[in-house]
């Protein structure tokens, strides 16, 4: 896959278009997540170069998200 800012990755096969590849606090490798009517579903994690070890992690960008 590629990222609307040019990172090339690795996602699980279930992952679709519109799916986010997030950073999560408490993760050291990035996940992808798929919008859902109330929240966020977790579809798995994924390899994305330049962000696997927290490269790209800003702690002013967290937010509280819901996952199902």
């Amino acid at each position: 896959m590629r990222t609307k800012n040019g990172y090339l990755g690795l996602v699980p096969a279930l992952a679709q278009t519109a799916d986010l590849v997030a950073l999560l606090k408490v993760l050291r490798t990035p996940v992808v997540l798929h919008p859902n009517e109330e929240a966020w579903e977790f579809v798995g994690d994924c390899c994305v170069h330049g962000i696997m070890n927290g490269e790209a992690f800003e702690e002013e960008q967290c937010a509280e998200i819901w996952l199902v």
